[in-house]
């Protein structure tokens, strides 16, 4: 064997080993990172001995939540210029999208309500009565920017009307653009961009909560002048 076919057999056993140890890097670098708009500070007890339940108290059930289905997704989705939407495979929603924003909402809503208790709509399923009010949440924009600036851009729409009883109901819009001073990008993560998305959802429940508690206690009044079946 001549000294050249030995010398390019090793030059392709080591250009072999570079590329699997390139491969290697990668993998590890592609780790995914899980984001989610609620909180996850303990959550207050929101239950029948809660000190807002009682005769005057109401129970808010916040949902159903419909999003945009281009943001309905496992993935974050980033708009990167006016025309382009890029899928982040490597940064996901922890849950549904949709859960998610219902649980911020209720979260956020909960302590500006006087005599009311908020539950997501999930959790309404299951909970110890019938909701005496519905909180339902159409979002009508959800855009995650990265350029030219970081931002996000939402547009929210919500109606509130009680269970069962008179047809009382309450609405309104809120759209609204947020800068993010905090950098994004694949190294650092999306994470300035969601915490975005939830000072907006925070908005929403202050526009809504003076329409939820009027609405609220009238019928909780209605429930409790229902007759026993």
């Amino acid at each position: 064997m001549s000294a050249a076919g030995s010398g390019f057999r090793a030059a392709g056993r080591v250009a072999v080993v570079v590329v699997i140890a390139v491969l290697g890097a990668c993998a590890v670098l592609a780790k995914e990172r899980f984001y989610s708009i609620a909180s996850n500070s303990p959550v207050r007890e929101r239950s029948g001995e809660s000190a807002k339940s009682g005769a005057a108290g109401y129970l808010v059930q916040v949902g159903p939540v419909s999003v945009p289905e281009q943001a309905d997704r496992s993935q974050l989705v980033v708009r990167d210029g006016p025309h382009d939407l890029r899928l982040l495979e490597q940064h996901r929603w922890a849950g549904a999208l949709a859960n998610d924003i219902g649980r911020a909402l209720a979260d956020a809503l909960d302590p500006l309500l006087a005599h009311g208790i908020a539950i997501p709509y999930e959790t309404g399923q299951a909970t110890f009565r019938e909701p005496d009010v519905v909180f339902a949440v159409a979002v009508l924009r959800f855009d995650s920017i990265v350029a030219p600036s970081a931002q996000v851009d939402d547009e929210i729409a919500w109606s509130v009307r009680c269970r069962r009883g008179a047809p009382l109901e309450r609405d309104g819009v809120r759209a609204l653009r947020l800068g993010v001073k905090e950098p994004v990008g694949e190294a650092v993560g999306y994470r300035a961009l969601v915490a975005a998305h939830a000072d907006v959802l925070k908005q929403v429940a202050r526009d809504a909560a003076p329409a939820i508690e009027t609405l609220g206690t009238q019928c909780a009044a209605a429930r409790a002048d229902a007759p026993l079946h």
